[in-house]
């Protein structure tokens, strides 16, 4: 296994998985990293709940966009799969809880050992106790 690029705390990838960050030249003719979402959106360890709030803040964040413009969150470039769009009809008050519940969904998702699922669990177990679990209905 090989460790994940410093700031992935916890996250490890098998060393079978080939990760290419692109090189772009800016306008300014100074090159650039960009780095696609898609590559190192997979959660391979443990991480601390530090971690899994910060991605779950930013879930929340662009359903929340979402939801609001009816448009993919700009900032993210998080577009979600038709599977996970939220219910027709609901409340505000709702979708709320569904955001919630999504943001979850996703996070699951990305789990791909269950080292990654156990620190997953033991984050959204801490965030139920702490804000109730109403959104799991």
């Amino acid at each position: 296994m090989v460790s994940s690029p410093p700031g992935h705390h916890g996250s490890r990838i098998p060393s079978s998985v080939s990760i290419s960050i692109p090189v772009r030249v800016s306008v300014s003719g100074r090159p650039t990293l960009t780095v696609h979402a898609n590559t190192l959106s997979q959660v391979w360890g443990a991480n601390p709940r530090e971690y899994w709030l910060g991605r779950f803040m930013t879930l929340t964040n662009a359903f929340h966009y979402e939801d609001s413009f009816q448009e993919p969150d700009v900032a993210t470039g998080f577009g979600m799969l038709s599977s996970y769009s939220r219910p027709l009809g609901d409340s505000d008050g709702d979708l709320v809880s569904y955001r919630i519940k999504r943001a979850f969904m996703v996070l699951e998702n990305v789990c791909v050992t269950d080292e990654a699922s156990r620190s997953l669990r033991d984050f959204r177990n801490d965030y139920v106790r702490f804000y109730g679990g109403r959104w799991m209905n």
